[in-house]
């Protein structure tokens, strides 16, 4: 599977080649053409030279939109590559309590009983059971939601298409909106409760990148970049490539039970990231 998602990326890097040209097609296309003038002119150059005369406007036009039409199907080939990428990351990373494909797994992630949504671990560290429930009922709507999609797109023939990828995102921002309302204390929880990811591990280290320089080391558990809480290794590689390239930034990480504060230029970390599960230490 990890082959085939491979090829399907390097897909999807040659079709976005079409994308940029379409654009620019875009851009470029009929509605601007040269004065009949000055057409007429270039026909009756080429003519006294024996050449052929330069196409017509409409002849441009007409082979910019045989062009066009190409490329747009060049993108529908993409979005339908993109989904299936997203379909197959999906498939691989999705299960949290299966922890990442090919690596070791803890003895809590092997844990086949655990239950959907541990309302007991929220309770026994000091929740709301009114706020506990309502995080619960909020989960279990969306499972409903996901689970209605998958089930609605294999009926209807378009699973695994942009339609398909688009739907789950907008589910997917539902779930994240929840962190705005929660807090992060709370919504740590909530990733604990519902069995996600919620820490970022350093795997290991390019000694010459800025991590290395900077002295991160493996085993480092990133807890903040830029002052801002980190959950995801998709939300840590969002947040290095904002702001101003370059500028210096703190990376707070806890190592062997302490935290450690490091500052490094915001940009590519140069480490090799991997998510778990792991018990919050604040309570909620």
């Amino acid at each position: 599977m990890r082959t085939r998602l491979t090829w399907l990326v390097a897909g999807l890097a040659l079709a976005t080649a079409g994308l940029l040209a379409v654009r620019w097609l875009g851009e470029a296309a009929p509605g601007s053409t040269p004065p009949p003038v000055s057409e007429q002119h270039s026909a009756d150059a080429a003519r006294r030279h024996g050449k052929d005369p330069p196409p017509t406007a409409e002849a441009t036009a007409s082979q910019l939109r045989v062009i066009r039409e190409i490329l747009l199907e060049e993108i529908e080939a993409r979005e339908r590559l993109e989904a299936e990428v997203e379909t197959l990351r999906a498939e691989l990373d999705a299960p949290a309590s299966r922890g990442i494909a090919g690596e070791p797994r803890s003895e809590d992630e092997r844990e086949d009983e655990r239950p959907w949504f541990d309302e007991a671990a929220l309770l026994t560290a000091g929740l709301d059971p009114q706020r506990a429930a309502e995080m619960r009922a909020r989960f279990e709507a969306l499972e409903m939601d996901r689970l209605y999609l998958q089930d609605r797109a294999t009926r209807e023939g378009w699973h695994g298409t942009s339609r398909f990828v688009r739907e789950r995102r907008a589910l997917d921002e539902r779930s994240r909106g929840l962190r705005a309302e929660l807090g992060d204390a709370q919504y740590d929880w909530y990733l604990y409760a519902t069995g996600q990811p919620n820490r970022v591990e350093v795997r290991d280290v390019l000694e010459q990148s800025p991590a290395g320089r900077a002295g991160v080391a493996r085993g480092d558990v990133i807890e903040r970049y830029d002052d801002a809480r980190v959950f995801d290794v998709a939300e840590l590689l969002e947040a290095t490539r904002g702001g101003r390239a370059a500028e210096s930034v703190a990376l707070d990480v806890v190592r062997d039970g302490e935290r450690v504060r490091i500052r490094l230029p915001r940009g590519p970390l140069g480490v090799r990231l991997r998510r778990h599960r792991r018990e919050p230490e604040e309570l909620p």
